[in-house]
């Protein structure tokens, strides 16, 4: 356990280290693609509406598309994205809400969510209009 942390936060250390091109996920031009992920493009879906865009986006693993990577390294591989993201989100304006097995962000009246499976190699972008408050 506390070997796997340790090689999380050098993961996340050298990520933020580097001064390289990271490529952004398509619809949302603003949220970085965490290394060693790549974009399915072909299963992107967009909503605008009145009350604001709805995103879902779908990124795999590299390694996952050849290998069917399950169990242990899928969870210290997600646990990596995980702390990625808790990381550079909020440079990039997301206040991050919490986690309960996903991800929750919030920004200018959104809400992200990064969904984690530890079964497959896919993680999930959704981007929805925040729920107005009920008195």
């Amino acid at each position: 356990m506390i070997i796997g942390s340790i090689a999380i936060m050098v993961f996340v250390s050298a990520v933020l280290a580097q001064e390289t091109y990271l490529p952004f996920l398509s619809l949302a031009r603003d949220i970085p693609l965490a290394p060693g992920l790549v974009e399915k493009n072909e299963r992107a879906v967009i909503f605008d509406k009145p009350q604001g865009r709805i995103i879902r986006m779908v990124a795999q693993h590299q390694e996952g598309r050849q290998e069917g990577r399950q169990g242990g390294r899928q969870e210290e591989t997600n646990a990596a994205v995980k702390a990625y993201y808790q990381a550079i989100l909020p440079n990039l304006g997301w206040i991050y809400v919490g986690a309960e097995g996903d991800l929750r962000f919030q920004r200018d009246g959104e809400a992200l969510t990064i969904i984690l499976n530890n079964n497959a190699p896919e993680i999930v972008f959704e981007i929805t209009p925040l729920k107005p408050k009920s008195y």
